[in-house]
């Protein structure tokens, strides 16, 4: 039996990511300590979580993949066939996508840069519950950092919800040491009783959505800026980000979705 600890080094799935699992029914590990909660996974689950992974592979949800592991070779088949429609389909997208790309290269960058792909949206966050933690850590280090905070909100059973967001409070981007608010939002209202629980009240905010890596995410704060300047709106300087997908899904980087957001009056 493998503790979750060495599960995860074995299938590089994280604890975080195994835990989703384990709640959702997609991995459930051969047994849970009673005593202290721990959870213990067989050799024949590793077998399970590479394929997971595999499927994660080729896009499939992790409800089509629950569904798939609880059905036969023929059911996997059928799905693997419709998916494989569907990659079609993207590839007929991407291949438009080359085609308006070689049409910037004919053209010239003014082209590229001379309309926003993005959508600016406002609206209401909601007063909400959240775990905070203010740190300067290296870029490499903020999954970490988010996985012991899921990992705490779990063992305090505060239900934390798989959006964190980031504030870059720093003046300076710097990859080695960023100073930023790490925000996970929780379910659970336990303000007071636990350290790190903080309540958002609730404000305005512009915002986008940014699909791709984080390399050109300053586009979707350009196109935030762009539109303030033409609005009404004041920006209070509170800007921070929100992962919809991201390194925990297991998906390809031009794949992450991030929501942009500036708080404004």
């Amino acid at each position: 039996m493998y503790s979750i600890s060495r599960f995860s080094k074995l299938t590089r799935l994280s604890p975080r990511m195994l835990r989703h699992y384990d709640k959702i029914g997609l991995l459930k590990p051969e047994t849970t300590d009673t005593m202290n909660n721990y959870r213990y996974y067989s050799d024949l689950q590793i077998a399970t979580a590479m394929e997971i992974i595999k499927l994660k592979k080729y896009d499939f949800s992790l409800e089509e993949i629950k569904k798939i592991l609880n059905n036969d070779d023929m059911f996997l088949k059928k799905m693997i066939k419709e998916k494989i429609n569907v990659i079609n389909e993207s590839i007929t997208v991407k291949t438009d996508i080359l085609e308006e790309m070689e049409i910037y290269l004919q053209e010239g960058i003014e082209s590229m840069t001379s309309e926003t792909p993005y959508s600016i949206l406002y609206g209401t966050v909601q007063e909400q519950y959240v775990i905070k933690k203010n740190c300067s850590i290296s870029i490499d280090e903020i999954d970490t950092v988010i996985d012991e905070i899921f990992d705490y909100a779990l063992q305090n059973k505060l239900f934390p919800v798989n959006t964190p967001a980031i504030s870059f409070i720093g003046e300076d981007f710097n990859d080695d040491a960023l100073d930023v608010e790490i925000f996970v939002p929780i379910k659970s209202n336990s303000f007071g009783k636990f350290d790190g629980i903080h309540k958002i009240q609730s404000h305005k905010i512009v915002s986008t959505i940014h699909i791709g890596n984080y390399e050109s995410i300053g586009l979707a704060y350009l196109a935030i800026e762009k539109w303030l300047a033409k609005s009404n709106f004041t920006p209070t300087g509170f800007t921070y980000e929100i992962y919809l997908r991201s390194t925990e899904s297991l998906v390809s980087e031009t794949d992450y979705v991030t929501q942009v957001c500036y708080e404004v009056n």
